[in-house]
């Protein structure tokens, strides 16, 4: 957690872009990797990583010389500054997983639905936390079409398929 408010710190006063950026994804990280409860992640930090996500990703949309991708061809330095050439019109590649958020923010939605008594109104207090699942899931959907990044184009569309159509188990009885 002192890992996690150093970096809200930093976001606060992060300056560029590329800092902002940066910050932030480790801030995201950091919250997955801090985990008291072995069943899920706790639904207060779970909410300000999606919060932050939708940050990250806004800002991503807003400024398309910068992109998040998981492999980077060239040199990486992680401990440069990086800012878009605008007059060759060259974008920033920042390493990182912008997908493998979206899978993790709904795993652990998944997984704390899992571990909740589904009579209670804690239940119902966390299914209406979907609506917000899946506006971040539509967001990444709209920054992978406009980087043109496919592989995880196709896994966000399969999540959002997975939230549209219900997932009903019938059970046949015999006469």
């Amino acid at each position: 957690m002192e890992q996690v408010k150093t970096l809200e710190k930093l976001l606060a006063v992060a300056v560029t872009t590329y800092q902002r950026i940066r910050v932030i994804l480790a801030l995201i990280s950091a919250r997955f990797d801090y985990n008291p409860s072995a069943t899920h992640m706790p639904i207060d930090i779970w909410s300000s990583a999606q919060k932050e996500f939708d940050q990250l990703v806004l800002i991503l949309v807003q400024e398309p010389e910068y992109s998040v991708q998981e492999v980077v061809a060239e040199e990486y330095d992680e401990s440069l500054e990086r800012i878009p050439k605008t007059e060759s019109g060259e974008i920033v590649r920042i390493r990182g997983s912008v997908i493998s958020f979206i899978d993790r923010l709904d795993d652990e939605f998944t997984r704390s639905l899992q571990n909740i008594d589904p009579h209670g109104t804690e239940y119902i207090e966390r299914l209406r936390d979907e609506k917000s699942l899946y506006q971040s899931i539509c967001r990444a959907q709209c920054y992978f079409e406009a980087s043109n990044q496919e592989n995880p184009l196709a896994r966000v569309i399969t999540r959002r398929l997975e939230h549209i159509y219900s997932k009903v188990s019938f059970s046949i009885k015999a006469h």
